[in-house]
């Protein structure tokens, strides 16, 4: 039997109708299209920016809104969030840039509304989908500060703090 949540969660994405200004589980995420649905599951396109996307499956089960959905890749292979962050203490680039962007000692999982302990009804397709964003624009930072380190390392010889604030 199809969900009726989820199924209007998805017309959202077909017709763009509502705001995108609510945080509600029917607002609208800004370039976020949806490619293709079925009753237990829809294929979404992230824009972040000109260059990069992601393409990403949602497959609820019967218990949605209750429980979360699961969220692959395009090809249902790997889960974009996976139990606890793989970034550890050991990456030392990464994980001191990652502090720097979310100063915080929980991973992405542990702080994300797709972990059990912090889902509720009051989540939907929007919120997952904003967070989504959110995580790969913050990824994308990380790794352009890592980049200018680099450059300062390498051109350089020497780092200039401040100008990881204008980057």
């Amino acid at each position: 039997m199809p969900n009726k949540r989820f199924i209007k969660e998805i017309n959202i994405y077909k017709n763009e109708t509502f705001s995108t200004h609510s945080d509600k589980w029917n607002s609208y995420i800004q370039n976020c299209f949806i490619i293709s649905n079925s009753d237990k599951e829809a294929r979404f396109a992230i824009f972040i920016n000109e260059i990069y996307f992601i393409e990403l499956n949602i497959l609820i089960d019967n218990y949605y809104p209750f429980r979360p959905p699961n969220i692959f890749n395009k090809d249902k292979s790997k889960k974009i969030y996976f139990k606890c962050s793989s970034i550890q203490k050991d990456d030392s680039y990464f994980y001191y840039y990652y502090n720097k962007i979310r100063p915080s000692n929980k991973c992405y999982f542990c702080e994300s509304i797709l972990c059990k302990n912090n889902w509720g009804p009051s989540y939907g397709i929007a919120n997952i989908l904003k967070e989504i964003k959110n995580n790969l624009k913050n990824n994308l930072r990380i790794i352009e500060l890592i980049h200018s380190r680099k450059i300062m390392e390498k051109y350089l010889n020497f780092e200039i703090p401040h100008l990881y604030e204008f980057i």
